[in-house]
């Protein structure tokens, strides 16, 4: 497994769980997270991945709002899933003041992330 500055990341069975490194990025850090997200994923060759936003994470920029669609959309296309696990009420209440609740599946953690993946 290689080393990435903005995320950490563990393969389980033909899932990936990836966390990130620090819960308050800046924008920019967001930015650089998602094309670490993106290499790793394309370097493990999954489509099937679990992204823990806990325990309460703090950028919820529409940045980061957009990044995430648009990472659910490219494991989507790849014929993938994403579950999002670790999710506090308040950043949870978010998605949903955004109308994004119901575009997500949200579990607690990696193990019900995985297994969801797999339905």
């Amino acid at each position: 497994m290689s080393q990435f500055k903005f995320m950490s990341y563990e393969r389980q069975g033909d899932g990936l769980c990836l966390r990130f490194k620090n819960l308050r990025p800046s924008e920019l850090e967001i930015q650089d997270s998602f094309q670490e997200i993106k290499k790793i994923i394309a370097d493990e060759k999954a489509n099937k991945v679990a992204l823990s936003l806990g325990p309460n994470m703090e950028c919820m920029y529409s940045v980061f709002l957009g990044k995430i669609i648009s990472l659910q959309r490219q494991l989507n296309e790849l014929g993938g899933k994403l579950a999002v696990c670790h999710v506090s009420p308040q950043v949870k209440s978010i998605f949903a003041a955004c109308k994004l609740d119901d575009r997500f599946c949200f579990t607690e953690d990696f193990p019900t992330a995985l297994e969801a993946l797999n339905k």
